[in-house]
């Protein structure tokens, strides 16, 4: 009797272990996906042909360094194979600055996707910047200067950056335009692969 005890209580613990031993596999095969899974590389000129449908994502690019601001290094712009297509990138996360020296290096860069919508709001509040830049340079010259400025002016009507792009939202047929750009996150020197 006693044996037969055993002998089942030996088959309870086996069969315990071996369904134990089953669910931890199944939940480490369940992890290594995630664990290996591959990150979207994106290069620059395909991430620009779809930028909008990624805004707010955390994305991977690929890029050579065009353009660094010099005064601040806030700013850096990636251009990939076709050099009319840029994306700016603005300092943030582990990236504090881009120096110099980064111009013509290809970078992996790690950022968010933002979107900054330029309407009329936007543009009436720059066109008033503009008018108050230009209010003080007018005061600090004589009368007879502000006259050939007030004369350029009315040539160059229509031509300002504000009103292209009045002209460039009206041709689009939104009320908006929008400017993307890659919120940076971390980078690193490309390798040439």
């Amino acid at each position: 009797m006693k044996s037969i005890f055993y002998t089942l209580l030996l088959s309870i613990c086996c069969t315990w272990a071996c369904t134990s031993n089953s669910k931890k596999e199944n939940s480490a095969e369940k992890e290594t996906p995630k664990a290996t899974a591959s990150v979207t590389v994106y290069s620059v000129d395909s991430l620009a042909a779809g930028i909008d449908k990624l805004v707010g994502q955390e994305i991977t690019v690929k890029g050579n360094v065009q353009h660094v601001c010099k005064h601040s290094g806030k700013k850096a712009f990636l251009v990939g194979d076709n050099p009319d297509t840029k994306i700016q990138v603005k300092v943030g996360g582990k990236i504090k600055s881009f120096g110099g020296e980064l111009i013509g290096e290809e970078l992996t860069l790690k950022g968010k996707v933002m979107e900054t919508r330029i309407d009329e709001a936007y543009l009436a509040r720059w066109e008033e910047e503009l008018k108050k830049e230009e209010a003080k340079h007018d005061h600090k010259h004589d009368k007879k200067e502000a006259g050939k400025k007030a004369d350029e002016a009315s040539c160059d009507a229509g031509n300002s950056p504000v009103d292209k792009l009045r002209a460039e939202i009206k041709a689009s047929g939104k009320e908006y335009k929008s400017v993307y750009f890659l919120q940076g996150m971390e980078y690193s020197i490309s390798d040439g692969e």
